[in-house]
């Protein structure tokens, strides 16, 4: 049997047992316990964060241009929560990294 090779490979998501065993709940027993609702609604959207995260840090580690690179950084840290004040631009860390292998 020939595999299509337009189609893509399918992404592997692990997650944690415990919202394994929600999901479980909720989909094969319909349980209708608000709190299991509530942690797999969690879990979820913490498992998406995550994801999220790492594409935006994959985006700003693999970027083509200085500037796509800078972009994707700003998108980063601003997602993750850092604030401007604990920020140094690219500029300043090229710096730092030159002087310090020479």
């Amino acid at each position: 049997m020939q595999q299509n090779n337009n189609s893509k490979k399918k992404e592997q998501v692990q997650i944690d047992y415990d919202l394994f065993r929600d999901l479980l709940m909720i989909v094969c027993a319909e349980s209708s316990d608000q709190n299991i609702w509530d942690r797999a609604a969690k879990g979820l959207m913490d498992k998406l964060n995550k994801r999220i995260n790492r594409q935006l840090y994959t985006q700003f580690k693999t970027a083509i241009t200085p500037e796509q690179r800078e972009q994707a950084r700003q998108k980063y840290l601003d997602k993750v929560g850092i604030p401007e004040r604990y920020r140094y631009s690219q500029e300043y860390a090229e710096e730092q990294r030159k002087s310090t292998s020479t």
